[in-house]
């Protein structure tokens, strides 16, 4: 059940979309001439994701818990209710006999990623390649690609530090020592769309 704060801010939520799809304008009549001058759209706030789905309909606790990454903790879950990304895909998949365990997913910018490699060398001709595969960030008409695409938004294999609870908890990192120097994560993007 949604607070009163919260009912509030659903409305107002849902009143903005619908008045930016409203068309309003003038008209004018020249020389017997009917002309339509429509008004320029109000520019809309930027709803960040858990907004944006609100303003769908999705109520404020499940659009919040659907950002969360899958992992660990709802592959070898017990209770019914998947409260992250997946949406109940992988929910429990480990708990079997014949469990398998899915690839890490992970949310980035807005894109959903795909784990593919982790380490400290080597990561960054990868990221180039799948990059160059794509043809994004390619330096003009060469067949070259900016050496810190995978740092930038939308891009095709992004490269990201592992962080200390990462290093503590997954699985793909146990062969690492996170301190001082934590590895690299690989991630390529599996959505075409922000998601």
């Amino acid at each position: 059940m949604l607070t009163q704060a919260q009912q509030t801010e659903l409305a107002h939520l849902k009143a903005l979309v619908l008045a930016l799809d409203e068309p309003t304008g003038t008209t004018t009549v020249t020389n017997g001439v009917e002309t339509y001058y429509p008004d320029p759209k109000p520019h809309a706030p930027k709803l960040n994701p858990i907004q944006q789905k609100m303003a769908e309909g999705m109520s404020g606790l499940v659009a919040f818990l659907t950002q969360s990454t899958c992992g660990q903790a709802c592959w070898e879950a017990r209770e019914e209710t998947c409260r992250c990304s997946c949406g109940g895909k992988n929910h429990g998949c480990m708990k079997t006999a014949d469990g398998v365990r899915p690839t890490r997913t992970s949310k980035i910018d807005g894109y959903r990623y795909e784990l593919k490699a982790v380490g400290y060398e080597g990561l960054d001709d990868q990221a180039q390649a799948i990059c160059k595969t794509a043809h994004f960030g390619m330096v003009g008409s060469s067949d070259l690609v900016y050496h810190d695409v995978a740092n930038w938004p939308k891009s095709p294999a992004r490269i990201k530090t592992a962080t200390i609870d990462q290093c503590n908890k997954w699985e793909e990192l146990s062969a690492y020592k996170c301190e001082p120097n934590r590895p690299y994560l690989l991630w390529v993007r599996i959505s075409e769309n922000p998601v």
